[in-house]
């Protein structure tokens, strides 16, 4: 699951402050939507938070509720990551899914 802790305040996370991104995501900021680049800065965070060894639930569910957008952006949002190859869907066929970043 990506890491939304049920206590959490249920307020939208903002891209307009620079200050909250992960040094990795800062350079693309400019270069992707508000919702991709909030996406982007969970995932690196995430993955960092489990040093890689655990590939990331990006269900629309998740991260709508991460995000607090509707489901529609928060595909928009994956989608959007996926097309430019900033995170990538790996699936082993065991049950093991889920997504990495891969940042350039």
């Amino acid at each position: 699951m990506l890491f939304v802790p049920q206590s959490a305040p249920a307020e939208k996370v903002e891209a307009s402050s620079p200050a909250n991104f992960h040094p990795k995501v800062k350079p693309l900021v400019g270069s992707l939507s508000a919702d991709a680049a909030s996406l982007l800065n969970l995932v690196i965070k995430a993955d960092e938070v489990y040093r890689g060894a655990q590939l990331l639930d990006l269900s629309s569910f998740s991260v709508k509720s991460a995000l607090q957008i509707s489901e529609g952006e928060a595909i928009e949002a994956r989608s959007e990551l996926e097309r430019r190859g900033l995170i990538v869907f790996h699936d082993n066929g065991s049950g093991y899914r889920g997504f990495y970043p891969r940042l350039p």
